[in-house]
């Protein structure tokens, strides 16, 4: 029985490295997306403390001057909180984008597999109809010698 050969194996192993650096960099987005996450996190939570700040220093007895850091903190708070929520919008894009690369790559990937798993079986069938007809012509050639020797 002769073997099997994909003639785009080559082409195969190509697609299942693109796919592999594809879920790479969708990873690496996935982290970034979740560093940014936490961050802004961090970054609320810092401003509720400069709220409770201000808040506590309005009711109890602190000066101008400490007034004005408090809100110029605050200021600087929200800034930073803004910042990185545009980068974590900016994150959700870039996710969004290595996710179609990535599932584009899959695709291409999967039809190559699938190729490949068809050949296989067309190739195992055509190996197993050639062994019937050889069987079958063996079959054939010992029942005509068969006769051949009843009627001799």
């Amino acid at each position: 029985m002769k073997p099997f050969v994909f003639r785009l194996e080559s082409v195969l192993k190509l697609r299942v490295r693109e796919e592999e650096r594809a879920q790479q960099t969708f990873g690496k987005a996935v982290q970034l997306r979740n560093h940014a996450a936490l961050a802004l996190e961090e970054s609320r939570t810092a401003l509720e403390v400069c709220y409770a700040a201000i808040s506590s220093g309005r009711s109890g007895s602190t000066n101008r001057t400490e007034q004005i850091l408090l809100l110029n903190a605050l200021q600087q708070q929200q800034a930073h909180g803004e910042l990185l929520a545009a980068r974590l919008a900016a994150a959700d894009r870039e996710i969004a984008a290595r996710r179609g690369e990535f599932l584009a790559a899959r695709r291409k990937r999967e039809a190559l597999s699938k190729l490949r798993e068809r050949q296989r079986l067309e190739h195992r069938l055509t190996q197993e109809r050639a062994m019937e007809a050889e069987v079958s012509d063996l079959i054939t050639a010992r029942h005509i010698h068969t006769l051949r020797e009843v009627a001799a």
